[in-house]
């Protein structure tokens, strides 16, 4: 980024301020100081108070460009000015490169700024003012840019500011305490290239004199909590005395106890949003639902269940119903009704009589319900007749009959039983629930329901047919209990969810709840999270397995269960959380809406609500929000999530479960989940070499999830310094973290990951897939290859070898073993799903008393039965016995009687590349061969031949052993037959003819499983000669990238066996590697020619790579001499750079393997055990390669400080020749046999790779403090909190948080939150500290501070849609960027001054005014959707609020402010001012704002409209919106925009419309000749469109085919190419210059390719070097348009529209939804001139967040009242669909046709549609998307051409970038770079595709590299210039500002090239401004 340039005219007026100044204040005293400054390295340390006696403190900014040898200047000593007077402005000696001052540290409650004060070029102030010579004397702070650079306050040391500005200015700060004073150096600026002045400047908060213990209390409370409450102020103050002895400027010891309490469980315990959920669903089960439930109803005996009196229930919505007169019994005569269920008639109930309320009906006949009935005698049943028919008008006479159906009549349906059971007396079982909620009838009503209190326990006859009812032997629909006085009731099944959680799992896993219809097992897959809690079933228990996943009853089950997994309430009268909702499903639990929580999409974000609003654990909750807004899932990317609620709030639950805990832990659990597998598409992303050897076809893994982890979860796209600055090159770069080849590594870890089995007890239908429990793994679709990380190695450094773990290992110490019970199949590895049960199948049982048969018994001493632990690490070595001394390793070992654990081996590492010597050939039963080391024991068989017969048979000690070479040779040496030891040999035939021995022996793994053995020729009768086994090679592409190839000798081998597919020399699995000369070279195939160097032991492959032959070797790391000096100078970490393979702890091998070097202090840092296998040797030769060296983490590592970390003493090297080397990559899958707990591993270090980054420490920090309100903390404050997280550690006032593990979340947050930085009142006064508040945050905090109470007629908070009203919302993010960008700044000051303001991203004229009105009507009728409510409908006219129809709005809505002033109604109005100030913006007003709304006040004679008065104005000062301190200029109004005036000019309209998320171009136009055809079926493969389907067009002008084809969707897009008004843009894309397939990288470093955030700021800019940052290219052609005296207008329909900000038009953001006026309550007082008032003019100082919503209130207000009628006065001709693309082109179709009210006629249009980011299944959704596209723009089209309009509008299709051509393994494709768009309208001479479409799309094309990314040829700068012309820019000067990289290519377009000629050019009659330089002034 480039510094801002002025104006040179600005220097002259410089020069005279500085005399003027210089004049006024003392001359400063010349100091000869001159420091011995430290080196321009970034650091930055805690800052001090003056008071304190340390070092000096030293603070740099990140900016390497700077002289640090420049010359010593003369440090000029300088001090703050007093509060109120001059700044004062700092002289520059122009001879020195640098400037330095001397300045003290500013005094207490006071703010010193050395600024930076530039002049604002607005583009309309031609002659600017000049710099201000005092604080009073500025008319308004929008006139002057205050670049901030350093600060003190309240005696702390000055430190750096914070803002991109600061961070990219080379500043140097030293601070000393004697004198009291730090020097400040800043490289000086040329003043002639950016004109500028330095200012000391001096602050005050809005209360000079410092803020009440009050005001403390409510600011804290409001930066921890959703809002300060009274309640909780005086919590503080009894509780923690805070409020006593309060410092302001820093936390005192209540504060840090509170926090301190908040995140302990233990006092503050946690509310759980899942279990909040489940504890309150209670609702009415469909009955033809209930066998297709997720989960049960409540059993008829059960206590709390449910029966009713009354016949009809809402139940029967619909169903057709019957009454026939009885002709015989008890009751003939009467009527029965009969009702239709599942196609036949069922009894219900007998009648007197029946008819309608009007007699207009009557007696027998066929009817049908009509809608929801009232669930209670009497109340209202609507019905209708069917023949003749009649309307639902009818009502029954008498309303909901009583249930009477005497058992002789239970027969007379169609064959229905009806069951009937007694009941015992209501008094003595039952309880009578009155007060249901109706909502048909707005009214509260009585209704006979009942509920059994206690479960029936007599012992009669009924009580064991109750117990006994199934949904095999009763049907529930028809289960009716008699009454001891005769009376019936029938059974009205609730839903009973179950307790299933971690440490209570449902102890039969479902059994029970089977029985009751529900079809799966509840119990919950062993997962990392509850596998300690686990517990074996002591009854049979119901479990969910792959071979019946609807589940299986079994004994000796292990049951677990799921966090928040609670049982429902059931005792809770469901009056009072009622969640019927009739209409829809109702065992989905949300789709029942009734009035607890909403229906369907609001109820999860509503049920966040009540939390946030009243739970005590408020600081978890602020912390679980933030987390949520970082770690996204979103509803609107995953399936059916408008009826999901349980899935999300699950997910939440990370967040508020571990919100003080560990960020690694919740990285994890994240990556786990299938929300974000799902959300994120790597659910199902399956390898490349699984899809090609078992599907058959190409693709690569999804990109999505690898790419967002990094850019948003953890490291950041720029590198990091500690302080959250971005590191910098040689030359100011900034350096990425990494790039799309890291990506694409990444992706490959991202491979496997599948649903766990369906289950049940939780929300949805019996076939709802999973979305709850975390995701497994598939091995074999795991990447089975290396993956590097991203600081130069690989994902499996410092791992162990699989290879040298010790024999015996499972009995070592670290030994793991889980428990299966009774289930007899492993679940981490692999078995055929057939042997599960089998008897023949030997298994390897433990001898009881043997150690480790102990150790897994864990035997109860009282009882002597074994306890079965569920997990089991081992904490020593341990002895083998008999049968266990003999094997390599096993998989199951048996336990006793039908109990089995299995074993998990530590997590190890192969290398790629074998040595020669060491492998050995394997094969399989399908015909493979490859190679494996001869020491891999858990991958291979025993293959023997016996001497007779000569068949090959296993030899094993247990179905399917696996064993090493060694163990194989050994087995095979003794013939069984024969009797004869070295008889037997290994052979090369697969068993074909089992034998006796050989049956329990056999595996044949089937699948996608290989089942190898061991393999020698058949005519060998030892093992091969050493270096003739097994060959492998090396292949080399043309960018050093690496594939392995094996080479097994294949001499007497059948010409059937063939090398196993991904590792032959087809292998197309290439992985990067760690080339270790310094030039990095590799001999990979020529870029030119193609071809392999001879001189290379290299050969061309078919791929065009260079198959290699390579040499393994080791080289020993350290020698003994170097090692002892690494040691002696503490260079510990130099000494583990070259230590990168792991190894096992030295007493996990036999005890004469390794002795401990005693040279080094046991328990040291450094220990080293030399390996005493030829022992003797000098000491220092013993520091061979097998030698291991311990190493003590440090705090930054992440581990315990216990533990040492071990490492081998060598690095292995795999060599090419002579002159090429790379480090042999490490990898945790085996070729051999992918299992999955080798996928979980590599998992878990791939995630360790981006915990342990040392980015993730200030880019967690960072991103944590924004949600807390401090969007722009300084390097130090970041620096700080990022120490806390790596430390695990934060201390404050004796208490101290965290744990001590790098990562600890709650230290951090204490750092952030305790910090002066945060404390201190006076950072308020920096006008660049803080944040616009987030408006939920705003809204919830206003909710709580102002007592906001559920109405009596809604247990809960219930929102709707406040999402479109606010821009924001709790589970409605719109996409996984949030709701705003971190890295978001406003246009105007923020952007100028390099500062961030995330929230500025939602804040617009729609969710201003929305936001506005929804709490001006809650303050005026409560919570409803009246004006502009956030409510739902509560009444049906909102009119009876105003007309006086409603005594007591309560009654009306569903919550109100229940807020009262502390003194009642004789309050003053300046106390009640006081404690609104206080409570809701914690002190931030100045006492005249105070004083005028207290006069007011005082003037009301209704006390109660006074209040409302008061608590309206709170909302319309900034100070409530931003956290700054705002400095007014009271005799100053802020200007109003002018009355707008109709233009004379002609009118013309760009519409940039934005497909985000990165739109597949290439399938969207398609070549359709036959040749290019299939090359663009060969790349695209299975996500190719069908050449049948295609839309024929045709065209001149491209290479090699003028046929192509559009996606069949678009034929309204066709028509218009067809007609000529649209023209394709083949291969378009954002360059930084013109590149080609060699140099793409080299060019392309001044952006971050691929990544949506930036290539959307790219494509929004059209300005690659950022030379005018902050303006779009549609503001860039809107402002040379205002140059040339036109009018122009910059207007959204998508919220926040940076590619048309301009600096000469202010942004018009229209809802198209609908546009809403603004205050549209009727009554009270209205607000918007009270809020004009209250946002006057600002003076130089003033917070800049707080003025960027001022300006924005102001420009809402003013808009609103222009638009609202206009707008909605217009008609169009043609109704719009009713989509997104639909509303947003409707709108700006109207919008085109108010441009005269708006005075405008030039206007630049934004609309954006999400959605385009196809991942995953490309076809239905892009489908869908081009459906909309179409249908909108066809519409638009049509209503312009209606209108005359058409020929004036030009629509440019825009999207950040194209997607690869290749698809990827979930038939999605991946982001790219060159795409496919177009351009639309009347002017356009269309039907031509413009551009160059590839005419190779392989591979091999010198456009495309894998995995089918397009080089782009056409620039963005050549189609906006084109358009610029068109618009009516036609100087060249002009459109190089507008495109001001557009020198660094040629040819390209003008108007002409994309116009019909006469549609541009007439623009130069129209008059110009006469300043014809304005427009250069205004892009200096």
């Amino acid at each position: 980024m480039r510094t801002m340039t002025m104006k040179s005219s600005l220097l002259a007026l410089l020069a005279l301020l500085s005399l003027l100044l210089l004049a006024t204040v003392p001359v400063p005293v010349s100091s000869e100081e001159h420091t011995a400054w430290s080196g321009n390295v970034r650091g930055s340390v805690q800052g001090r108070r003056s008071m304190a006696a340390e070092e000096p403190s030293v603070s740099v900014s990140a900016n390497k460009n700077a002289s640090a040898n420049a010359a010593a200047a003369k440090i000029l000593q300088f001090t703050c000015p007093a509060v109120g007077s001059n700044p004062i402005q700092l002289p520059e000696d122009t001879s020195l490169t640098q400037v330095a001052y001397k300045i003290p540290r500013a005094l207490s409650n006071t703010l010193c700024l050395l600024v930076k004060v530039s002049v604002t070029s607005t583009g309309t102030a031609h002659t600017p003012p000049l710099l201000p010579t005092s604080l009073t004397s500025i008319s308004k702070s929008s006139d002057y840019d205050l670049i901030p650079l350093a600060r003190s306050y309240s005696g702390w040391d000055w430190s750096l500011s914070s803002g991109i500005i600061a961070e990219t200015t080379w500043i140097k700060i030293r601070c000393r305490d004697a004198p009291r004073h730090c020097n400040v150096r800043v490289e000086r600026e040329d003043p002639v290239i950016t004109p500028h002045a330095y200012y000391l400047m001096t602050l005050s908060h809005s209360q000079p004199l410092g803020l009440t213990s009050e005001e403390i209390k409510s600011r804290f409370l409001n930066q921890v909590t959703f809002g300060a409450t009274r309640e909780e102020m005086t919590m503080l103050q009894t509780k923690y005395n805070i409020g006593v002895n309060i410092d302001n400027g820093t936390a005192n010891q209540g504060m840090v106890m509170y926090l301190s309490h908040q995140m302990n469980p233990l006092f503050t315990p946690i509310t759980s949003h899942r279990e909040y959920y489940r504890s309150r669903v209670n609702f009415d089960m469909k009955w033809n639902g209930i066998e297709g439930s997720n989960i049960a109803p409540q059993h008829p005996c059960d206590a709390f269940s449910r029966w009713i009196g009354y016949s009809v229930t809402g139940h029967d919505y619909g169903l057709q119903f019957k009454m026939t007169t009885i002709s015989s019994g008890s009751m003939a005569g009467k009527l029965l009704m009969s009702v239709l269920q599942g196609g036949k008639w069922t009894p219900r109930t007998i009648m007197d009589s029946f008819a309608d309320t009007k007699d207009a009906i009557s007696g027998p006949g066929n009817y049908a319900f009509c809608y929801s009935h009232g669930s209670a005698l009497g109340e209202e049943v609507a019905f209708r007749r069917i023949s003749p028919p009649s309307g639902c008008a009818t009502k029954i006479e008498g309303g909901n009959p009583p249930l009477v159906l005497p058992a002789e009549y239970w027969n007379d349906g169609d064959g229905v039983a009806i069951t009937g059971i007694h009941l015992p007396d209501l008094s003595s079982g039952f309880e009578f629930i009155a007060g249901q909620w109706t909502m048909h009838r707005q009214r509260m009503s009585t209704g006979e329901s009942y509920r059994m209190y206690n479960s029936i326990h007599t012992e009669s006859a009924s009580q064991v047919k109750c117990n006994a009812l199934t949904m095999s032997n009763a049907n529930y629909k028809h289960l009716l209990g008699i009454l001891p006085d005769g009376n019936h009731v029938q059974y009205n099944a609730y839903a009973a969810v179950e307790h299933n959680t971690p440490d209570d799992p449902i102890t039969d896993g479902g059994v029970r709840a089977k029985g009751m219809g529900m079809r799966n097992c509840a119990n919950v897959n062993k997962n990392d999270w509850n596998i300690d809690s686990c517990r074996l079933s002591t009854s049979s228990a119901c479990v969910s397995s792959a071979i019946n996943s609807s589940g299986k009853i079994d004994t000796n089950v292990v049951i677990c269960g799921s966090p928040g997994e609670i049982s429902n309430e059931r005792n809770i009268p469901y009056t009072d959380i009622d969640t019927i909702d009739q209409n829809t499903m109702a065992h989905y639990f949300d789709s029942a809406g009734g009035p607890l929580f909403g229906l369907h999409t609001w109820q999860k974000s509503n049920l966040f609500n009540n939390i946030a609003l009243y739970s005590e654990d408020q600081l978890r909750q602020r912390m679980g929000w933030a987390l949520s807004q970082i770690l996204v899932v979103t509803q609107f990317q995953i399936d059916n999530s408008d009826l999901s609620t349980e899935f999300f709030l699950h997910y939440h639950d990370i967040f508020v479960r571990n919100a003080f805990g560990n960020y690694y832990d919740i990285l994890k659990e994240v990556s786990y989940s299938p929300m974000m597998g799902e959300m994120l598409s790597f659910l199902g992303s399956q390898s490349a070499s699984y899809t090609k050897r078992v599907e058959n076809r190409d693709g690569r893994p999804d990109e999505n999830y690898a790419r967002e982890i990094m850019q948003l979860f953890s490291v950041g796209i720029w590198r990091l310094n500690m302080d959250g600055s971005k590191v910098t090159d040689g030359d100011g770069n900034f350096i990425p973290t990494y790039d799309n080849t890291d990506i694409q590594n990444y992706a490959r870890a991202w491979t496997g990951f599948n649903r766990q089995n369906r289950r049940a007890n939780f929300e949805g239908y019996w076939h709802t897939v999973n979305r709850i429990d975390p995701m497994g793994i598939y091995g074999p679709k795991r990447d089975p290859f290396p993956k590097t990380n991203l600081i130069g190695g690989y994902i499996g450094d410092k791992y162990p070898l699989c290879t040298n773990t010790p024999k015996l290992h499972f009995l070592k110490k670290g030994a793991e073993y889980r428990l299966l019970g009774g289930h007899d199949m492993p679940e981490t590895t692999y078995e055929p799903s057939s042997w599960s049960g089998n008897e023949n199948l030997k298994r390897f049982e433990l001898e009881p008393g043997g150690a480790l048969y102990r150790q897994l018994c864990n035997e109860d001493y009282a009882t002597g039965a074994c306890k079965y632990p569920p997990r089991v690490v081992l904490t020593e070595n341990l002895t083998c016995d008999n049968d266990e001394c003999t094997i390599d390793n096993f998989r199951i070992v048996q336990v006793g009687a039908g109990i089995h654990y299995e074993y998990i081996p530590s997590a190890c590492v192969f290398m790629a590349f074998g040595y020669g010597e060491k492998m050995q050939k394997v094969r399989d039963r399908k015909k493979q061969t490859m190679c494996l080391h001869e020491k891999v024991d858990n991958a291979a068989m025993s293959s023997c031949c016996p001497i007779n017969p000569a068949i090959a048979i296993h030899r094993c000690e247990y179905t399917a052993e696996r064993t090493s070479f060694a163990t194989s040779v050994e087995r095979c040496k003794f013939d069984p037959d024969s009797a004869v030891i070295g008889a037997g040999t290994m052979c090369d035939d697969f068993p074909n003819a089992p034998t006796q021995i050989g049956s329990e022996c056999s595996f044949n793994a089937g699948g996608d499983y290989m089942d190898w053995h061991w393999s020698l020729p058949s005519n060998s009768t030892s093992p091969k000669p050493i270096g003739e086994r097994c060959v492998q090679q090396a292949k080399i592409d043309v960018n050093g990238n690496v594939a392995i190839v094996h080479a097994p000798d294949m001499t007497n081998t059948p010409d059937d066996i063939k090398v196993f597919e991904p590792v032959n020399e087809e292998n197309s699995n290439y992985f990067k590697v760690q080339w270790m000369k310094k030039d990095k070279l590799y001999p990979g195939p020529d870029a030119t020619t193609g071809q392999c160097n001879p001189a290379y032991p290299c050969t061309l492959a078919n791929d065009g790579s260079c198959l290699c032959t390579v040499n393994i070797f080791e080289k020993r790391s350290w020698s003994g001499k170097r090692f002892r000096d690494l040691v002696s100078t503490n260079k510990i970490s130099k000494m583990k750079k070259r230590l990168m393979v792991g190894a096992l702890s030295p007493d996990t091998y036999p005890g004469d393997y390794y002795a401990r070097d005693t040279e080094f202090p046991e328990g040291g840092r450094v220990q080293i055990y030399h390996y005493l296998k030829g022992s003797g040797d000098p000491p220092d030769k013993r520091y061979t390669r097998n030698a291991i060296i311990g190493i003590r983490p440090s705090d930054s590592d992440g581990d315990s400080m216990d533990d040492y970390k071990w490492f081998m003493n060598f690095r292995s090297l795999v060599k090419i020749g002579t002159n090429f080397v790379f480090r042999n990559p490490p990898h945790f899958m085996s070729l051999a046999m992918p299992d999955s707990r080798d996928a979980h591993q590599e998992t878990e270090a791939v995630l360790k790779s981006y915990f342990h980054h040392p980015n993730t420490a200030p880019f967690v920090a960072q991103r944590i403090m924004q949600r807390f309100g401090f969007s722009n903390p300084s390097p130090r404050f970041v620096f700080e909190a990022a120490e806390a997280f790596k430390s695990g550690t934060y201390v404050k006032l004796g208490v101290t948080f965290g744990d001590g593990k790098y990562g600890n979340m709650g230290a951090m947050l204490a750092a952030i939150l305790l910090d002066h930085e945060a404390r201190d009142p006076i950072v308020d006064a920096d006008p660049t500290s803080g944040s616009l508040r987030e408006p939920f945050l705003k809204l919830l905090s206003f909710m709580r501070s102002m007592d906001f109470k559920p109405s009596s007629r809604a247990t809960a908070i219930r929102f709707e849609n406040i999402q479109a009203a606010i821009g924001q919302a709790p589970y409605v993010i719109p996409n996984v960027f949030s709701f705003f960008l971190p890295e978001y700044q406003a246009p105007g000051q923020i952007q100028r001054t390099g500062l961030k303001s995330p929230e500025a991203q939602v804040m617009n004229a729609p969710t201003i005014v929305g936001f506005l009105n929804g709490l001006l009507s809650m303050l005026d009728v409560g919570l409803s959707d009246c004006y502009s409510g956030f409510g739902g409908r509560t009444v049906w006219n909102c009119a009876g609020f105003e007309k006086g129809w409603f005594s007591d709005f309560d009654d009306y809505n569903h919550g109100s402010i229940k807020y009262e002033p502390t003194g009642g109604s004789t309050a003053t109005g300046a106390a009640v001012v006081d404690e609104l100030v206080t409570l809701l913006l914690g002190g931030r007003v100045d006492d005249t704002v105070r004083a005028t709304i207290a006069a007011e006040y005082d003037n009301f004679t209704d006390k109660g409209k006074a209040k409302l008065y008061a608590q309206k104005m709170m909302l319309g000062l900034p100070e409530f919106h931003s956290s700054n301190v705002v400095l007014r200029d009271h005799a100053t109004a802020r200007a109003e925009a002018p009355a707008p005036v109709a233009s004379a000019n002609p009118y013309k309209a760009i519409i940039f419309l934005n497909l985000h998320g990165g739109m597949d171009g290439f399938n969207m136009l398609v070549p359709n000749c036959p040749d290019q055809f299939k090359d663009y079926q060969d790349a695209r493969g299975e996500i190719a469109l069908l050449n049948r389907d295609l839309l024929t067009i045709q065209t001149t002008g491209q290479a090699d085919c003028n046929t192509y084809g559009l996606h069949p969707k678009l034929t309204g897009l066709r028509d218009l190419y067809n007609e000529k008004s649209l023209s394709f843009i083949a291969n378009l894309g954002i360059l930084q210059e013109p590149v080609t397939k060699s140099d793409w990288r080299k060019k392309s470093g001044a952006t971050a390719l691929f990544a949506h955030n930036t290539q959307t700021e790219e494509t929004a800019a059209v300005d690659i070097f950022d030379e005018y940052a902050g303006v779009g290219v549609g503001g860039r052609i809107l402002d040379a348009m205002f140059a040339k005296n036109f009018k122009p207008g910059a207007v959204s329909v998508s919220g926040s529209a940076p590619p048309v900000v301009a600096k000469s038009s202010p942004l018009l953001v229209v809802d198209p939804s609908g546009y809403e006026e603004f205050d549209p309550v009727p009554f009270g007082t209205r607000m918007t001139d009270h809020f004009k008032n209250a946002n006057p003019s600002t003076t130089v100082g003033s917070g800049l967040f707080s003025e960027t919503y001022s300006k924005s209130l102001f420009q809402s207000l003013s808009e609103n009242a222009l638009l609202f009628a206009k707008y909605n006065a217009v008609k169009l001709t043609n109704t719009f669909p009713a989509t997104h693309v639909g509303r947003a082109m409707g709108s700006i179709a109207k919008l085109i046709q108010t441009k005269d009210d708006r005075g405008v006629d030039r206007d630049v249009f934004f609309a954006q549609k999400e959605g385009f980011d196809t991942h995953f299944d490309i076809e239905v959704p892009l489908q869908n998307l081009f459906q909309e596209l179409d249908d909108g723009l066809s519409k638009f089209a049509k209503e312009l051409k209606d209108k005359g309009l058409w020929d004036d509008v030009t629509v440019i299709c825009v999207s950040e970038f194209g997607r690869t051509l290749m698809g990827n393994t979930g038939n999605g494709s991946d982001h790219a770079w060159g795409g496919n768009y177009f351009v639309m309208g009347g002017g356009v001479d269309g039907g031509k595709i413009l551009g160059e479409y590839p005419t190779d799309l392989s591979n091999n094309s010198p456009l495309v590299f894998s995995p089918g990314i397009v080089l782009p040829t056409t620039p963005w700068e050549s189609v906006w210039s084109a358009v610029s012309e068109w618009f009516g820019v036609t100087d060249p000067a002009e459109i190089a500002k507008i495109l001001p990289n557009k020198d660094k290519f040629t040819g390209l377009w003008d108007a002409a090239d994309i116009f019909k000629p006469g549609s541009f050019g007439a623009e130069e009659a129209a008059s110009k401004n006469t300043e014809q330089n304005i427009f250069a002034e205004m892009y200096a």
